[in-house]
């Protein structure tokens, strides 16, 4: 029985006492090893092996033992620091704005900040706006809504982020500018079919002197016309182009009953520019932000002498404040926005419908058909831009009536330049613009919204109607 029990090895004798030093040594030599940290990129060579990289530049610790070259390519969004810094600045700014304004504006921006979809957005809209309410010239006060007076920020402290137009086609190669200067007859229309428009080559070199390329300029304006739906809601094509072609340059520019100017022209071609990258439009060479800012400096310049009020000074108004909102750094486009509003108040009077000597009934029936047009249409466009600033609506209904509802209105007529639309310059198929039925709708909702707005922003004092 004994012999079958297996025989144990004698134990060692046990070391002699180590000091402490030496202790604390050997403890630390059968520590475990710490954990590997994560690595957010990984070498190409690790990659390939799909082995763990430590990350270690130049060199990582796999291709050091192997003596391989080690490339790290990082994927990063170029733009991703860029756009985290102007978050921030855009959440510090509305906090400020938020912290320093009076009790009611604060509790709006936070009211705002809870109902919007996005908190970007919310952001971004309420500091915007805000900037803008800090620069309204003394002279237009008298448009806003009076408030109490407090202390407010600086606008270089608050200097809005750049704005810039986006689109997915945001290239100088883009179709808009592919060979504009060809016919697009020649490119996009059957030779076999006959395509007549009643578009016309307008004599615009006559009254700017930044360019005298009529071409050119035409290919702008033929773009605005397209594709805006902003300012293009003001104006009344067939006479503006009558007016261009026969008028007198030299006329003032608040000459009554005209409907061109060298200020709108100048205006017009500058906001035409939102709608082209060509650099042949730019005032500094590779700087896309400085597109039709030749044209906009003349007509800043022109402005300073009209003092009247007239249907080209309230188109080109609010030309220029679409175009230094959008590409602009804000400083001038609410000064614009607010003297239009003051101007189409003054043509809203009773002397917009009576009749002027001098002229023939058909001139006059034409005339009337522009105001009622024109007046109306800034009517419609209004609303967007105060309900973005937070302002009630501004400008109330046109006392002349709807002309355009009756049977002989010129833009129902299929011979007239706005009864059709293309998509210039891709193509030339031509179908109906429906701008009159798009007019009959647009007027209804704006009265919807002109109600909505007294109602989200009353009067001071009072209750909501």
């Amino acid at each position: 029985m004994s012999s079958s029990k297996r025989s144990l090895p004698m134990l060692l004798p046990r070391p002699p006492t180590q000091s402490a030093g030496e202790g604390d040594l050997a403890r630390t030599t059968t520590e475990l090893p710490r954990k590997r940290q994560a690595v957010t990129t990984a070498c190409n060579n690790c990659k390939k092996r799909k082995s763990k990289c430590d990350s270690c530049r130049p060199r990582c610790g796999p291709c050091l033992r192997r003596d391989l070259q080690c490339e790290f390519v990082e994927r990063q969004d170029p733009n991703a620091h860029e756009n985290e810094k102007r978050l921030i600045s855009t959440y510090q700014t509305v906090f400020e704005l938020i912290r320093q304004g009076n009790h009611e504006e604060s509790i709006q921006a936070l009211q705002r900040i809870r109902d919007a979809d996005n908190v970007d957005e919310a952001a971004n809209s309420i500091e915007g706006a805000q900037l803008l309410l800090q620069m309204p010239s003394s002279s237009y006060v008298s448009t806003l809504e009076k408030r109490a007076p407090r202390e407010r920020l600086s606008f270089e402290n608050l200097r809005p982020r750049k704005r810039q137009l986006r689109s997915p086609h945001e290239d100088s190669s883009f179709m808009f500018e592919k060979q504009y200067m060809t016919d697009p007859r020649d490119k996009y229309v059957d030779s076999e079919i006959f395509v007549d428009l009643s578009t016309r080559d307008l004599p615009l070199s006559r009254w700017t002197t930044v360019s005298q390329d009529d071409r050119q300029m035409n290919h702008l304006l033929t773009m605005f016309f397209t594709w805006d739906n902003i300012v293009e809601r003001a104006f009344y094509r067939p006479i503006f182009e009558e007016d261009t072609i026969t008028m007198d340059p030299q006329l003032p520019d608040d000459h009554p009953r005209n409907f061109c100017s060298r200020f709108l022209i100048n205006a017009l071609l500058a906001v035409s520019c939102l709608y082209t990258l060509d650099p042949v439009f730019f005032k500094e060479p590779q700087d896309s932000s400085t597109r039709g800012r030749r044209w906009a400096d003349e007509a800043e310049t022109l402005l300073e002498k009209i003092d009247k009020p007239s249907i080209p000074l309230l188109q080109g108004l609010y030309s220029l404040f679409v175009y230094e909102g959008v590409i602009g750094n804000g400083t001038k486009s609410v000064n614009y926005f607010l003297r239009s509003m003051n101007v189409y108040k003054d043509l809203n009077d009773v002397w917009t419908v009576q009749p002027r000597q001098g002229a023939d009934d058909a001139r006059l029936e034409r005339e009337k058909q522009a105001i009622s047009w024109c007046l109306w249409g800034f009517y419609c466009c209004e609303w967007r831009s105060s309900q973005a600033f937070g302002f009630r609506k501004l400008v109330r209904k046109p006392k002349i009536k709807r002309v355009w509802l009756e049977d002989n209105f010129t833009l129902s007529k299929p011979d007239c330049v706005g009864y059709w639309w293309f998509p210039y310059p891709i193509s030339y198929q031509i179908q109906t613009s429906l701008q009159v039925e798009v007019r009959t709708v647009d007027v209804a909702l704006s009265e919807i919204v002109e109600e909505a707005l007294d109602f989200v922003y009353p009067e001071e004092g009072k209750l909501p109607p």
